[in-house]
């Protein structure tokens, strides 16, 4: 807002799945996981020196 430069970039992606199956009237199995993945990009400042640098 108001300054020079692309905008900063951001996304988010997030992926969840769970299943039962059910071997016997005593026994139930069961797995789930989760996958993660994101990015993101900051303008203004370099990276080893954290000093502000100009966009």
């Amino acid at each position: 807002i108001g300054g020079h430069g692309d905008c900063d970039g951001y996304w988010n992606f997030g992926l969840r799945a769970s299943g039962r199956y059910r071997l016997s009237s005593a026994l139930l199995i069961g797995a789930s996981g989760f996958a993660l993945k994101a990015n993101s990009e900051f303008d203004g400042f370099d990276p080893f020196t954290f000093l502000h640098a100009d966009t």
